[in-house]
């Protein structure tokens, strides 16, 4: 034991100084990971008059750096570009370019490292907004009367997204309030399905809401009945049509939604289109002193337009098919008459040439042929059927060439 105490002072020293080197290696000793967190992007130099689609919102990333500066490492410590100078319309990959703001930090890999991006030509269009809440006032409280400045907005950005523009809703995120307020408010762009449009940028940046707050009455649920205004292009007429949600909640005096069955919305436009489907958000109309419970103030409406089906009797030949070394002598009848269903302005516009009975007597002898015919015979365009055709069989004489 005495030993172990001679030159105390001096081992001391030692276990202190080699303690002290370990640590120091330690918080030197490069170490590779993942950056916690994924890093924005962001682009640069975009050429004048195109705008920069993508997808990819951030990258991770992997670096190498000591221990030590780990320990501040985060995702803002680095920067994440798409260099677009000197590029043209159209899709291109290009390399993402990422800057450590950290000193002693190297880049050992991206993810993704390159983004497909697509240049259009930068549009704009103005359009008119509506007020769209979230969340909930307070326990008791509605929704009153709203007032938006402005109510129009120019939205500028790529050609594919304006056309894909269904509405622009100033956000307002509702949070326990008691009292009605104003405040400033960012836009929100949105296609027909109710996703956010994420390129595009809007003249002014903000808007100007007012929100009153009504105290809660009475409420009721009632159905969303869908207004519809001008004229299909084509005749089209509205054969389905779905609302989401097809139910709201109200509140007001008893004596104002007592007799409320359903409530109605804008009118959704139909001048211009044709058959097919049509999907748009439209804004419920409350009658004065009605407010609805909760939700915003839209529904999304997915239509189906189909044109008026009609029937129509057409008198039309044969195709038929022989053996090589025949020739065809007669048929008889010379023709059929065949009943056809169909969109009215398409059936309506067929010739007898637009159809023709088909005829395989390809395997048949020559000579006086009674063959039987069935619907599937008749040869019609798309989208038109069958509904019968007499005579139901046909003599066919054939002869050697």
């Amino acid at each position: 034991m005495k030993g172990l105490f001679e030159h105390f002072a001096t081992k001391a020293l030692a276990v202190l100084i080699a303690a002290s080197l370990w640590l120091y290696v330690s918080a030197n000793q490069a170490r590779q990971d993942s950056v916690p967190g994924d890093v924005p992007l962001t682009v640069s130099s975009v050429p004048a008059g195109l705008v920069p689609v993508y997808d990819t919102a951030s990258v991770r990333i992997i670096v190498s750096a000591p221990g030590a500066v780990w320990q501040a490492l985060k995702s803002d410590s680095f920067q994440a570009k798409l260099e677009l100078a000197a590029l043209k319309e159209g899709t291109v990959s290009v390399p993402v370019t990422v800057t450590s703001l950290v000193p002693g930090v190297e880049i050992a890999q991206v993810i993704p490292d390159h983004v497909i991006v697509r240049l259009e030509p930068e549009k704009a269009k103005q359009v008119k907004a509506a007020i769209k809440t979230s969340g909930q006032a307070a326990a008791g409280s509605v929704l009153g009367t709203t007032a938006l400045t402005p109510d129009h907005v120019t939205v500028r950005g790529p050609q594919s997204e304006l056309n894909a523009l269904a509405q622009v809703s100033a956000e307002v995120k509702l949070n326990g309030e008691t009292d009605g307020f104003e405040r400033d408010v960012g836009w929100l762009a949105e296609d027909a399905s109710g996703k956010a449009l994420t390129h595009v940028r809007f003249e002014p940046q903000t808007a100007h809401v007012v929100i009153q707050l009504s105290k809660a009455g009475p409420v009721k649920n009632v159905g969303v009945h869908v207004v519809t205004s001008g004229h299909t292009s084509d005749g089209s007429i509205l054969s389905a049509i779905v609302v989401n949600p097809a139910t709201i909640s109200i509140s007001s005096e008893a004596s104002l939604i007592s007799g409320l069955q359903t409530i109605d919305t804008a009118p959704l436009p139909l001048d211009g289109v044709g058959a097919g489907d049509l999907s748009k958000v439209v804004s419920l109309v409350l009658p004065k002193g009605v407010n609805l419970v909760g939700g915003a103030a839209t529904v999304q409406v997915k239509a189906t337009l189909s044109q008026p089906q009609t029937e129509r009797e057409l008198t039309v030949g044969f195709d038929v098919k022989l053996p090589p070394n025949a020739k065809l002598v007669s048929t008889t009848p010379s023709s059929v008459k065949v009943v056809l269903s169909g969109p009215a302005s398409f059936i309506n516009s067929l010739s007898p040439n637009s159809v023709v009975v088909s005829i395989d007597a390809s395997q048949k002898p020559l000579g006086t042929l009674v063959l039987d015919l069935a619907k599937t015979q008749v040869v019609v365009p798309t989208g038109v059927s069958v509904i019968s055709l007499l005579p139901s069989s046909v003599q066919l004489l054939t002869a050697a060439r």
